[in-house]
Formats: structure tokens, sequence, C-alpha cells
């Protein structure tokens, strides 16, 4: 697996910054809001009082029980979240490239994938496919729709789409669930050498100590370590 690696020339790389970030929990509206009015956003919510950066540097394994919020925060830092008090501002140059555990959502299902990488990235079809068959989806899958793929084979189009994205920072919310042995390792070495940051949620040890990520711990209790 090859994810090209973003242009370094500019002087400051795009970042996301999370600036004093509380999160409630998906509670109603009027909860939320009635939580604002006494000055206790973030009391008894999924995360309170969040501040850090996220760069070109960046590698990140977000850790933690089933339910602690790794992904909420994923949905946080990338914007389909929006915090309940503080803020999250991206780099409007900023590419990112994400892996969502309900991949169908980031394809158009009604075009196949070669159709699908051609008019995303602008690619005559002999590259689409070449591309495809790098990430391990075999010729016979290309041009039909992507809807009928197995969740596996949509799992390989999507990778695809990020290795052509250049992306500054790759999002990865369980990234191995649809892989063989052999796919995650291909998907380990691809991490290593990209150039760009990478935050992932896993719970796959080797990929998390394989690619030296920082471990961020979903604690509950409103805290990550």
């Amino acid at each position: 697996f090859t994810f090209r690696s973003p242009d370094k020339g500019m002087d400051m790389m795009p970042s996301i910054a999370v600036l004093g970030v509380a999160f409630d929990g998906y509670a109603p509206a009027a909860a939320a809001a009635a939580a604002k009015k006494k000055n206790k956003t973030g009391a008894g919510g999924m995360f309170q009082t969040l501040d850090f950066s996220v760069d070109t540097s960046t590698r990140v394994a977000v850790v933690g029980a089933n339910g602690s919020g790794k992904t909420s925060l994923l949905k946080l830092i990338t914007g389909q979240l929006e915090p309940s008090s503080g803020e999250v501002n991206i780099h409007p140059k900023l590419r990112l490239g994400r892996f969502d555990q309900h991949f169908e959502d980031l394809l158009p299902l009604d075009l196949s994938p070669v159709a699908f990488l051609c008019s995303t990235y602008d690619l005559q079809e002999q590259d689409a496919r070449q591309c495809l068959g790098v990430f391990g989806l075999d010729g016979a899958r290309h041009l039909i729709r992507i809807s009928e793929l197995s969740g596996g084979q949509k799992a390989r189009v999507v990778f695809a789409s990020l290795s052509l994205m250049a992306p500054h920072v790759l999002v990865l919310d369980e990234p191995t669930n649809h892989l063989d042995m052999e796919s995650v390792q291909a998907l380990i070495d691809g991490i290593k050498l990209f150039k760009g940051g990478c935050i992932l949620v896993s719970h796959d040890a080797r990929l998390i100590s394989e690619t030296e990520c920082d471990l961020w711990v979903c604690e509950g209790e409103r805290n990550v370590a």
C-alpha cells in the first residue's frame, strides 16, 4: 500500500487546532443548551477542555474501551461533529484523508471503482486500474458497481482513493476490520513510509506498535490522556 505524501513546499503546513473543546455527547439540543446556560458545558459529557493540534508530524493511536468516545473524538477533529463549547480550526488548505468504519458513506455506490477514481482525480482508466491493483482489488471488480463489492473490496477502493489524494493527515477509524494479515502488513508499511500525519483508532496491537504511534487513551469520565 502506497499513500502519496503531501507536498512539503509550503512555509507552514496546514494543521488542525482543537481549542478548549468540550463535547456533551449525543444529548438533545435542549439539554445541551441548558448546560451551556448554567456554565456547565461538558459536565457529565463525553469530553471536557481538549487542547491539542494535529499536523503532518502527528502520529497518534486513539485507544480505549468500546463506548469511550474514540470515534467521537475523530469526528470532532475532522469537523463531522460540532463541539458543545470551544472550537476546532481546520486550515482551509488541509487535505484530510478519512477512512471511516462506515466507509460506504465515502463512496458513490452507483459508480464503478474505475469511474469513481477517474472522475475524482482526473485519471485515465489504465492509471485507475493500476492504483486499484496496488491495493489488491482484482481486475474483475474494477468495472462493476461499487454497491456490488464486498466490504473488504470497498475498503480497498477507499484506500486507493486516499493514496491519490496525497493527504496532509490520514484519519483511520478501524482500518484493519476487513483486511487479511498480508494486507494489514501492507497497511503498516504504507503508513510508515507516508510523510504526513496519521491519527488512527484500532484494536490491532501490531498496527499501533509497528507504526510507532503515540497513545491517546480515552479513559471515560471526560478524559483523554
